[in-house]
């Protein structure tokens, strides 16, 4: 599959990804339970967002508790944030939010994922202050909506499950201002909330034109990251030569942008863009009239109506 420069995808022969592998015993079972447990509170969350939960925690100790518990956890988060919603209409702050974070999907790997790119070394934290962290985390919570919207979406066009991506992280900037206690503290609470609330997302992150100072702090963030996510991260200096032969390993040089070399000169358009605004639309349309049939099919049934939902607290699970 491949995606034309305006974001639509055009397909031709896919590849397979490793996620579209059909579901095992195990995985159908606690895809069971967790439908089960939580039904009636989990009407926002796709079968693949669901079995992201399935896979990647199933190699914990005991994987089927951990997934529930986990599951439970994002439930909660959800609620608390309003996040179900969070796609419906543009935040009043989200020009401003782009101004601060230079991020957004720009082009695909080879095999089609999409690749996510932000200037994380071009962030200056007196302009984050003045957003507010509110704000700055409200946007954050947007954009990893919008990519998984994204992915599902492509994956229905293409007609296989694929929910991992790519992402480029550019230090090139990155210094003293972005180690202050205030900037580690933001980036230890983004970095844990996407891994609860996001696994099995990361196909590969590439780090580049990364300072000696960032390895300093990452050796105080990355704990927030399990230890299969750690192990998909790779660091590259400021080469400009490794940076290119280790992005050309997934990315074709025409798809990487021209601040780090390549030959593609679109920008990266942050929250909120008209081509995202298009495919919200039509997956919000599609969604819609899915829960409509479901409705009708369930009132066919005769049975009660599921208990409403508990307000629950920020890291709290969902009964």
């Amino acid at each position: 599959a491949e995606i034309s420069e305006k974001g639509s995808i055009e397909t031709k022969t896919p590849a397979v990804y490793e996620e579209s592998r059909d579901m095992d015993e195990y995985e159908v079972k606690t895809m069971g339970t967790l439908r089960t447990r939580f039904s009636g509170k989990d009407r926002a969350i796709s079968d693949t967002y669901a079995l992201q939960f399935v896979r990647g925690y199933r190699s914990e100790k005991n994987p089927e508790e951990v997934t529930v518990e986990r599951f439970s956890e994002m439930l909660g988060a959800r609620k608390k944030y309003g996040i179900d919603k969070i796609l419906d209409e543009r935040p009043e702050f989200w020009e401003e939010f782009n101004s601060v974070r230079k991020l957004g999907v720009l082009g695909h790997t080879r095999e089609g994922r999409p690749v996510f790119y932000e200037r994380l070394g071009m962030l200056e934290p007196q302009e984050a202050n003045k957003l507010g962290f509110d704000n700055f985390f409200a946007g954050h919570i947007r954009m990893q909506e919008e990519m998984r919207v994204l992915k599902e979406s492509m994956s229905t066009k293409i007609g296989q499950r694929m929910y991992k991506h790519i992402v480029v992280l550019d230090m090139n900037g990155f210094g003293m201002k972005h180690m202050s206690p205030d900037v580690v503290s933001k980036l230890r609470k983004f970095m844990s909330f996407d891994n609860y609330m996001y696994p099995e997302s990361l196909k590969h992150l590439f780090i580049v034109n990364a300072p000696w100072i960032f390895r300093t702090a990452w050796a105080l963030v990355k704990g927030m990251l399990s230890e299969a996510t750690q192990d998909r991260i790779k660091i590259i200096g400021t080469d400009q030569k490794e940076l290119l032969t280790k992005l050309t390993e997934h990315v074709d040089i025409s798809q990487i942008p021209t601040w780090l070399g390549g030959k593609n000169e679109d920008d990266i358009r942050g929250i909120c863009s008209p081509d995202f605004e298009e495919i919200w639309k039509r997956w919000r349309s599609e969604a819609t009239a899915e829960v409509t049939e479901d409705s009708k099919s369930a009132s066919s049934l005769d049975e009660p109506s599921s208990c409403p939902e508990t307000a629950t607290d920020e890291g709290e699970p969902v009964d």
